[in-house]
């Protein structure tokens, strides 16, 4: 056995140090992307309504907190889209946007439910 050799055998059983390569994040790109853009957007207007309701933000975009409340949206799809970018694979992608989607309006649907049934005037 040449020299050389045992030097390729001993990285074969070498353990790799770290977390994944930059390549391997870059795989299937296209749809992590696309599972960030399209359902990062309605998970992000669910916060927006998650904290409107919680916050009791008038729908007037004369009032200073419902200004403020208009950046969220922005902030949380950009985070998504990174979450999205950065899993493992695009399956995995798809299915934390759709987790994260089915929390979100669901919170929305119980703070909805909530608000009309007249419970929430009491926060």
């Amino acid at each position: 056995m040449s020299p050389n050799h045992l030097s390729v055998m001993r990285d074969v059983h070498r353990p790799q140090r770290g977390g994944k390569s930059p390549d391997a994040l870059l795989q299937q790109w296209f749809s992590k992307g696309v599972a960030g853009l399209v359902l990062g957007a309605p998970l992000s207007f669910g916060v927006l309504g998650d904290l409107g309701l919680l916050l009791r933000v008038s729908a007037q975009l004369d009032q200073a907190d419902a200004l403020l409340l208009r950046w969220v949206p922005g902030v949380v799809w950009v985070g998504c889209v990174c979450v999205a970018l950065t899993s493992r694979s695009g399956l995995r992608a798809l299915g934390c946007m759709l987790v994260g989607n089915m929390l979100v309006w669901g919170v929305y649907g119980l703070l909805y439910m909530l608000y009309v049934a007249g419970w929430a005037a009491s926060w």
